[in-house]
């Protein structure tokens, strides 16, 4: 009797996955139907010409963007422009009695933004 229960309940499952097999294979055939008529040869011609001119518009906004930043004008050669640099850096430089370079000193308030935040904490107290 354990043997027949046994057999019974193998052959239910074996039926049971038969029925999801078939109802899957359903499924699958819907969907690809459903595929079929969303996707039309037009709408894939259609997709790419909007590709093609999404490419073209984004090969014109690369022309432009190299167009802008070329230099306007032509600087020069790169080691005349450090020599110049070098030589303006020079001239404001002092020289000492060994008449060594020495850089000038620059007296500072002791924090020049101090006063601005100040202000503003009176202002703020007044109000």
């Amino acid at each position: 009797l354990d043997n027949q229960m046994y057999n019974l309940e193998v052959q239910c499952m074996a039926l049971e996955e038969a029925i999801m097999n078939a109802k899957q294979l359903e499924a699958m055939q819907a969907a690809s139907k459903a595929m079929k008529n969303a996707v039309k040869e037009e709408d894939l011609e259609n997709a790419e010409d909007i590709q093609e001119a999404i490419q073209e518009g984004m090969d014109l906004g690369q022309e432009l963007n190299d167009l802008l930043n070329q230099p306007l004008v032509d600087c020069g050669d790169d080691d005349e422009l450090l020599a110049e640099l070098d030589d303006i850096m020079d001239d404001g430089l002092l020289y000492n009695n060994n008449k060594q370079k020495v850089q000038p000193k620059i007296e500072m308030k002791e924090d020049p933004f101090q006063e601005e935040e100040e202000e503003e904490e009176e202002e703020e107290e007044s109000d």
